[in-house]
């Protein structure tokens, strides 16, 4: 469960969310700890080629919130489909791509 205070209209408000409340699976910390330089980039690949895990779904929750705050979802888990969806349809991995070639120099 995570706490949210949400400013919106000049009015700040308390709520909790839980990953169950938009479709996702509650993870214990343990789910949820990293490894050394290798697991965590073989981690990245896994979540935005689309494997289900606890990554993923924590990345799905934030990125989901991240929409709602910048107005491109109506609500959290309108957000958090949004978010699987470009998970799904590649374009996270191909915006790491991108990144990658343009970070290492190689732009077409």
């Amino acid at each position: 469960q995570t706490h949210v205070c949400a400013l919106e209209n000049g009015q700040i408000s308390q709520f909790s969310v839980k990953p169950q409340d938009v479709g996702l699976s509650v993870a214990t910390p343990d789910m949820l700890k990293g490894g050394d330089a290798d697991e965590n980039a073989k981690a990245i690949l896994q979540v935005l080629s689309g494997e289900k895990s606890a990554f993923r779904d924590i990345v799905l929750l934030n990125a989901g919130a991240a929409l709602v705050v910048s107005d491109l979802a109506d609500d959290l888990h309108s957000g958090v489909a949004l978010a699987a969806a470009s998970i799904d349809q590649g374009k996270a991995k191909q915006a790491l791509s991108d990144l990658i070639d343009v970070t290492n120099g190689r732009q077409d």
